[in-house]
């Protein structure tokens, strides 16, 4: 199997399985550091259609608490985009951030693209829904945002070049996506995490490195690649005492905005942080 980023055939493994699956194992690159998975052929547009994703990762009390940390974090970091611009939110689910914005009343159109049959019935009753790229004008954004998207995509170049004319001129992509260097797994070595973080929906995890040089492959500009932390201190150490998800919910009592400041910063200066947020423009 050859690497998606650079072809190369020779591999390390990390793991043997991942969480919801015995029979995939998780690779690195030995020539890039591309981290993926040896099989893809179990993810097709079907599967996000039908709702696979959910019914793969069953927590829905943590998704959902997650899914409202995520929006109010994320529309404080990048609600300056946001004025007056058309948005797209591209694999938005729920569309959280999408009705955040809304009810912000921040002055914008706003537009969702999202595979799920279930959500688009619920997305349509507030806004302009596409169910693939081919349904959107050229021209059309200024904005397009894709959290945590970019890793469950089998060909992510080529999806992000198709959504370069939609854009207009100096129209920007907003791309979270977990890091393969999370301090959780290089850090802590924390195993219950290893064992819960590899998931058969994502085929691939990035660092800063592979994710530049993916973006490099794009007609893109690369405005920045920056290290952020999505999950608090308290999940940390929920993982290390307790080896179970979900810390940021069940011990939020510990989190505090000044220490995650600085915890957040400290995992940047080593390069371990959860996420990373790239910004590219037309």
């Amino acid at each position: 199997m050859n690497c998606y980023l650079c072809s190369n055939s020779s591999h390390s493994k990390i793991q043997d399985r991942v969480r919801d699956r015995d029979d995939i194992s998780v690779l690195k690159c030995r020539s890039c550091g591309l981290v993926f998975l040896d099989k893809k052929d179990h993810i097709d547009e079907s599967f996000y259609e039908q709702g696979g994703m959910g019914k793969s990762f069953k927590l829905d009390n943590i998704t959902s608490a997650t899914d409202y940390s995520d929006t109010q974090k994320r529309f404080k970091l990048y609600n300056k985009f946001f004025s007056k611009k058309r948005i797209l939110d591209f694999g938005c689910g729920q569309g959280s951030l999408l009705r955040k914005i809304k009810m912000s009343g921040i002055p914008a159109e706003l537009f969702a693209l999202e595979p799920n049959k279930n959500h688009q019935k619920t997305l349509k009753k507030e806004f302009t829904v596409y169910s693939c790229i081919d349904e959107i004008p050229d021209e059309s954004l200024d904005v397009i945002t894709l959290f945590h998207v970019l890793e469950h995509i089998e060909d992510p170049v080529s999806v992000l070049n198709l959504l370069y004319p939609k854009l207009a001129k100096k129209g920007k992509l907003i791309i979270e996506v977990p890091s393969s260097n999370d301090a959780l797994l290089h850090l802590y070595g924390c195993e219950a995490f290893a064992e819960f973080t590899y998931w058969s929906c994502h085929l691939y995890l990035f660092d800063p490195e592979t994710l530049r040089a993916l973006l490099e492959k794009t007609v893109f500009k690369i405005n920045c690649i920056k290290q952020y932390q999505r999950y608090s201190l308290a999940n940390h150490l929920h993982w290390l005492a307790k080896a179970k998800p979900a810390g940021h919910i069940e011990w939020s009592f510990m989190d505090d905005e000044i220490l995650q400041a600085q915890y957040e910063k400290k995992l940047a200066e080593i390069g371990q942080c959860d996420s990373l947020v790239a910004i590219v423009e037309k």
